[in-house]
């Protein structure tokens, strides 16, 4: 390769390294054009949203979770147990203990507060159960969500976001020491 053939592709390569910045740039720039749309009180937040919820990293399930400004609830009809039975049950049994499982639904209370397009909402404890079956014996399972609770929702974008930790276990009336508490994430639910 000669001299110019080397300083024709450097050349090339600056000017499109140049071409990028000044794109990445613009594309930037256009972002900062959604106006902030301010709530104007934490009822804005009211509405059913759909999205993905994650305990921890993993996947669980796809979810409604419908904020009830009328009864100033959280509710989550068809809260996912995997993670729950996964963390209580040995992995051969899984399958069985999950198939088994019998629906689970959340009802919070919260507290509203708004901040320029934010509108946050703190959720208080509640108490989960459902039932599964695990070597041929039904348990009765009690998940206790502490007050780490929050739904933040997005005014401008109508995006609910939610964090909620399962503090504690209980199978049969007997508290599972062996388990750490769960984090549930519910990423960017959109209002319906």
């Amino acid at each position: 390769m000669d001299c110019k053939m080397k300083i024709s592709l450097k050349s090339s390569f600056i000017a499109l390294a140049m071409c990028m910045a000044v794109f990445g740039f613009v594309s930037c720039d256009n972002d900062n054009e959604t106006p902030i749309v301010p709530a104007r009180s934490a009822n804005d937040a009211h509405g059913t949203y759909t999205g993905v919820v994650y305990a921890g990293k993993a996947f669980q399930d796809t979810v409604k979770v419908t904020v009830d400004s009328v009864s100033k609830t959280v509710q989550i009809p068809r809260f996912p147990v995997k993670a729950i039975v996964e963390a209580l049950v040995d992995s051969s049994q899984q399958a069985e203990a999950l198939k088994s499982a019998t629906e689970c639904s959340i009802r919070m209370a919260y507290t509203g507060t708004v901040s320029s397009d934010i509108v946050s909402l703190k959720l208080g404890t509640q108490i989960a159960d459902f039932g599964m079956t695990v070597d041929n014996e039904k348990k009765n399972v009690k998940v206790f969500f502490g007050t780490k609770g929050e739904c933040l929702y997005n005014n401008t974008f109508r995006i609910l976001n939610v964090s909620l930790t399962a503090d504690s276990i209980q199978v049969n009336g007997e508290t599972e020491k062996s388990v750490k508490s769960i984090q549930y994430t519910f990423l960017q639910t959109k209002k319906k």
